[in-house]
């Protein structure tokens, strides 16, 4: 194997001290939305996906986790916001962790980059703007079909709070 060091002449697999954690080698998991967790609960198929991943000292950050049930943008990710799920990603944790792994969770609101179609009864997606998210307004989703956003609700900085207080602060 081609030594991996850089013109700094660090070593890409040497260990690294991030915070409280020590890694063993400078190699992460970057979020990638799976789209494998279906009614937003992260299954064994997600768990066994995370675990292959997962090196003694390695680092992961889990693909976009919905914080409620307005913040998808996307079918079939998974959400942390009900009780089925944070158990359901306590198994995934849990996988990881015996790997030796470390896992952080994406938390995720995609905000105007949903649709009607991923919110309850049909709704306006909530965001920070009023403007569409392209020109033209169009949002392809679910099988390439392209949909036209009908209108957006104004985000509500004390509802995200609460909801960031749900999640981060869950025991």
């Amino acid at each position: 194997m081609a030594e991996s060091i850089s013109p700094m002449g660090i070593n890409l697999f040497s260990p690294f001290k991030m915070a409280n954690f020590n890694l063993s080698h400078r190699v992460v998991l970057a979020p990638m939305t799976r789209c494998r967790a279906i009614d937003e609960i992260p299954g064994l198929a997600l768990a066994e996906y995370y675990k292959q991943r997962s090196t003694q000292g390695g680092f992961l950050i889990t693909e976009g986790t919905s914080i409620s049930n307005t913040s998808a943008g996307f079918p079939h990710v998974p959400g942390i916001y009900k009780e089925e799920q944070v158990e359901a990603w306590k198994k995934i944790v849990d996988a990881v962790h015996d790997q030796g792994a470390i896992i952080f969770c994406q938390l995720w609101h995609v905000g105007r980059a949903s649709h009607q179609v991923y919110q309850p009864n049909g709704g306006s997606p909530i965001s920070s703007t009023n403007k569409a998210i392209s020109k033209s307004g169009e949002f392809s989703y679910q099988k390439g079909h392209l949909s036209r956003i009908l209108s957006l609700v104004p985000w509500k900085p004390m509802k995200f709070l609460r909801w960031w207080r749900i999640i981060v602060v869950q025991p």
